[in-house]
């Protein structure tokens, strides 16, 4: 060991062989520069600034707008201005908007207490609480203390549950729904009171706070609002059982069902599908079989796809034909969700539909049919769009992985919309799991999204993307990736723990451990997956630990996940994760979480995982459906038999294989897949690798005599280099 890592230290200054001072030179930059590769982790200091969102300039031109607005003499034009500012988020009209608190207009102050709770900033409670023993107008007040609520001020508390107590039923109402927002666990009693009004209108005000309050105490009082003369109510109660996540009402839903109003029924499909409730498959199907609401049929085909059931075809494509809107946008999520091709065509020309809400779910059905027929439909309509719906554009040629839409793509890495530029990276990162070669070149390019002066979402796409390609030398953008992982937003940290799992490096070691401790569930599973595919045998301990902590009935995929890391670094946990990883991509809803989960498995570079991703070929859910049959399209066939032949019996012994395979693995057929495994520890980007383990190791006495010989070269060059200083400086 002591003689490969001499090697390796005399390999540096020999392989460059340039003049002394050139060398001394390269050093010091390399020293200045401080690339990745000489650390292990990020300081224990580094602070990342805010991900900056530059918006596209029509919309920048909109909000300098309403900026400008906000200080017009004109009281309705700033009053405007100010609900604008709120209901768009523009963060830089904040000390404006504290200004307009002390407006004389009431209609301004009004609306400025508005946007400053939208806008979210808890700097604005200070201002807001010193207007409120000011304030003489009704209606301000009511504005002010929502805006208290959704700044989750606590020590208003008091001053809001005074407010429920007011003769005003405008007061009463803005305190009620000031609680919700304020989120104690012990306000359900105080608002619980109001569950028994006699006035419709209180009733309605405390079950939608109940909703937003998120304690699981209001479950049981919801539930009896159920039952509830007024159908405002009930269907407020079915919403705020779904956002509770409450499975115990599942059965009280069913049973309202049949005879709700269309109002509370539209809430009961949507609940009933956020839930992942199995159990209303029945009651769905006959729905959309006897229900004339074409609305209401829609949504049921909606929710009966995303539970994975099986949609009637001739009755999509009739709903798909209607004129409403309301009933061909459920109805085109459907038709990707269930994976029905008989609508591409249909689809395809809803894509010249005005309505853009349609659209965008023409296009996602598209992207997910992987219909390969409407890439130029796409193409063609993506020099028209704008906006979110030419993100979707994008994304659907991801998804289709059209090789013949990449020089489009990558000219849209330049956009200056970061919904168009994250779609780009998503889409070239799709590309490149059918074919590296052409999107190689945009490596460098894919390391410049991940700076600081890009969104987070164009940031975390950008990193997927460039661990899917996985250049060589390209450091810095293994350095931002690292950077990433300190994001104050989850779904960033997910990224760029993903994308250091798929990197393969080991430099890499210290950031996924500490992600192992991170509070959200999918980011320390998707830290567990990294550590798996890194094959760190000493977090063996923790990876189990997080298995037990993880509920395999509430959180299947992300159990799944982590018992997926532990059978790659242990391979007698791969019988017992290929029967639990099956088992769930079998059963339950039609969820893109069950679909990562797949090409999670095909990125494993292990054989052993495609008798798992044969079984996800036959799961009722056409997400898992389509990315496994994706997944073993890429693999050669000849890898697939071999392995599903050569699969354990039902009885634990192992087959023999036949001649014909041990023929075939004496000419070296079928001995490598898709994902060859390097040959040293980790590959990575060559930079980081065990060069002198595995098979093509050197013998000892070799490595001495190679040793001492550079050893000796070295000393040499030392040498003449001196000579060549003493020269120099005797020279006159």
């Amino acid at each position: 060991m002591f003689s490969q890592l001499l090697i390796l230290w005399l390999l540096g200054p020999v392989a460059a062989a340039p003049p002394i001072r050139s060398a001394r030179t390269r050093s010091t930059q390399a020293a200045r520069s401080g690339p990745a590769a000489q650390r292990t982790k990020p300081p224990s200091g580094l602070k990342l600034k805010p991900l900056l969102h530059r918006a596209p300039p029509a919309e920048r031109k909109q909000r300098y707008r309403i900026l400008g607005q906000l200080a017009n003499p004109d009281s309705q034009l700033r009053a405007d201005a100010a609900w604008q500012a709120g209901r768009l988020r523009i963060m830089a009209a904040y000390k404006r908007l504290r200004k307009l608190l002390r407006d004389r207009d009431p209609l301004v102050r009004r609306n400025a207490a508005y946007a400053l709770g939208m806008l979210g900033n808890k700097e604005a409670a200070i201002a807001l609480v010193d207007r409120v023993p000011r304030e003489r107008v009704p209606n301000v007040l009511v504005q002010l203390a929502i805006a208290l609520g959704r700044l989750k001020h606590k020590p208003t508390r008091s001053f809001l549950v005074g407010l429920i107590y007011r003769r005003d039923p405008a007061l009463r109402a803005a305190g009620i729904t000031a609680l919700g927002y304020l989120g104690e666990p012990v306000d359900v009693y105080t608002i619980g009171r109001f569950l028994r009004s006699k006035d419709a209108g209180e009733r309605l005000n405390a079950t939608t706070a109940l909703g937003h309050l998120g304690s699981r105490l209001a479950i049981g009082p919801l539930r009896r609002l159920l039952t509830d003369p007024s159908a405002a109510v009930q269907r407020a109660a079915v919403e705020s059982l779904t956002k509770l996540r409450a499975h115990k009402a599942i059965p009280d839903l069913l049973k309202l069902l049949p005879k709700a109003q269309p109002s509370v029924a539209l809430a009961l499909v949507r609940g009933l599908a956020h839930l992942d409730s199995l159990a209303g498959m029945p009651p769905l199907l006959q729905l959309l079989a006897r229900t004339t609401d074409a609305r209401l049929a829609a949504e049921a085909a909606q929710a009966i796809g995303h539970l994975g059931g099986r949609l009637p075809v001739k009755r999509l494509l009739e709903l798909l034909a209607s004129a409403s809107n309301d009933v061909r946008i459920p109805a085109a999520r459907a038709v990707g969700l269930a994976g029905m091709r008989e609508a591409i065509p249909q689809l395809a020309l809803l894509l010249a539909h005005p309505h853009p809400s349609l659209r965008l779910a023409c296009a996602r059905a598209l992207g997910r049919l992987a219909a390969h027929q409407a890439v130029g439909v796409l193409l063609a309509r993506l020099r028209t769009e704008h906006g979110r719906v030419r993100a979707a554009y994008v994304r659907a040629l991801g998804r289709i992985r059209a090789i013949t839409a990449l020089p489009v793509v990558s000219r849209l890495l330049r956009s200056t919309d970061p919904r168009v530029v994250a779609a780009a990276a998503e889409a070239v990162g799709e590309i490149s799991l059918l074919d590296r070669r052409p999107v190689k070149p945009l490596a460098k390019q894919l390391a410049l999204l991940m700076t600081v002066r890009r969104s987070a979402q164009v940031a975390q796409e950008g990193a997927l993307a460039f661990a899917r390609l996985r250049p060589r030398g390209q450091r810095k953008g293994f350095s931002r990736m690292l950077r990433l992982t300190l994001h104050r937003d989850p779904q960033v940290r997910l990224r760029a723990v993903q994308s250091l799992g798929l990197y393969r490096d080991r430099l890499a070691t210290p950031s996924i451990l500490r992600m192992l401790g991170d509070d959200h569930l999918a980011v320390y599973s998707y830290a567990a997956l990294a550590a798996g595919r890194l094959r760190l045998l000493s977090n063996y301990g923790t990876l189990q630990t997080l298995l037990t902590q993880t509920s395999k009935v509430a959180h299947p995929v992300a159990h799944a996940r982590i018992l997926l890391a532990i059978a790659m670094i242990d391979p007698s946990r791969r019988r017992e994760a290929t029967r639990q990883i099956t088992k769930v991509l079998e059963h339950g809803p039609n969820t893109s979480a069950k679909g990562d989960l797949v090409s999670s498995i095909a990125s494993t570079r292990g054989r052993w995982v495609i008798p798992i991703l044969q079984q996800a070929r036959r799961s009722p859910c056409y997400l898992v459906r389509a990315e496994a049959l994706r997944a073993l399209s890429i693999w050669p066939p000849a890898v697939v038999k071999t392995v599903i032949k050569a699969a354990p019996s039902s009885k634990g012994k192992p087959r023999k294989p036949s001649k014909k395979q041990v023929a075939s693995m004496k000419r070296g057929e079928s001995l490598a897949g898709p994902f060859p495994a390097p040959k040293g520890r980790n590959k990575g980007c060559n930079c980081s690798a065990d060069v002198t383990s595995g098979s093509g190791a050197l013998p000892t006495g070799l490595v001495m005599v190679l040793a001492l010989f550079l050893l000796f070269l070295r000393l040499k060059l030392w040498l003449l280099g001196r000579e060549n200083r003493e020269c120099r400086e005797n020279t006159p």
